[in-house]
């Protein structure tokens, strides 16, 4: 969440100059993010997330099904053969009479607890997408709010205009491959007829197996095949602001405040 405070920052800053003539100081060039909700969050995360869930929830419901199930089947088979035992000698056994039945439960508690334990280790995966998405509201109220969402964009735009400050947006881009008909992404998109899509530039990632993960990942080389390609990307656009601030007049125009 850290480009919106810097959008607001670089916006605050650019608007509280003594005067409308007055250079913007410091002397910023550029505000990139990187994977920045700067429209909000997309509804998919949450979509995918509880789909992703229940995944979980019916392989941990069908192994606990098949482990009691042994275990039923066991006690069955136990129960007929107990008669004829009941006839033949007892042999000689260092485990007390106990031993046996207590194993049985005991086995069973261990793979039931096993099935349990593996639907457990899962919850990570599991709420990752929840925890994630109420973090980011707990931090930011306002992702809800689409009106003031597209108004920062804007701002941002507006000071890319008057003071030459480059403004773009990295959003991880999960290509489309079965289930999923379409890309995914973590945050939402303008549309693209919009003038503000021309700011969003794609960083695909192929390994990510759901959009928090490509999120999350996004700076690692482990989990994001195309790291390399985003920081080559990220170097072209600082250089391209370095460039542009050569023939960028020290004094802007005055013009209205973009954030008010």
């Amino acid at each position: 969440m850290g480009g919106l405070l810097t959008a607001d920052t670089l916006l605050e800053f650019y608007n509280t100059r003594p005067d409308k003539n007055c250079p913007l100081w410091p002397r910023i060039i550029a505000c990139i993010a990187f994977d920045t909700p700067y429209l909000g969050i997309h509804p998919n995360v949450f979509k995918n997330g509880v789909t992703k869930a229940t995944e979980y929830a019916t392989a941990a419901q069908t192994i606990g099904s098949a482990v009691f199930g042994a275990f039923a089947g066991l006690g069955a088979n136990k129960a007929t053969t107990s008669t004829a035992q009941s006839t033949a000698a007892p042999a000689r056994s260092g485990w007390p009479s106990w031993a046996a039945p207590a194993a049985y439960a005991v086995g069973g508690a261990l793979l039931a607890g096993a099935a349990a334990g593996s639907a457990y280790n899962k919850r990570e995966h599991l709420s990752t997408g929840l925890t994630w998405a109420t973090d980011h509201m707990k931090y930011v109220g306002n992702l809800w709010d689409e009106a003031a969402l597209t108004k920062r964009v804007e701002a941002l735009m507006t000071v890319k205009k008057q003071a030459g400050v480059t403004f773009n947006a990295f959003y991880t881009m999960i290509p489309a491959t079965p289930p999923f008909s379409a890309a995914r992404t973590f945050t939402l998109l303008p549309k693209r007829a919009s003038p503000q899509y021309a700011y969003f530039l794609p960083a695909k990632n192929t390994k990510a197996l759901d959009e928090v993960q490509a999120h999350i990942g996004m700076f690692n080389a482990k989990t994001n095949d195309g790291y390399y390609e985003l920081g080559l990307a990220t170097a072209k656009v600082i250089r391209e602001s370095l460039l542009s601030q050569r023939n960028t007049p020290s004094q802007p125009s005055e013009e209205t405040n973009p954030w008010k």
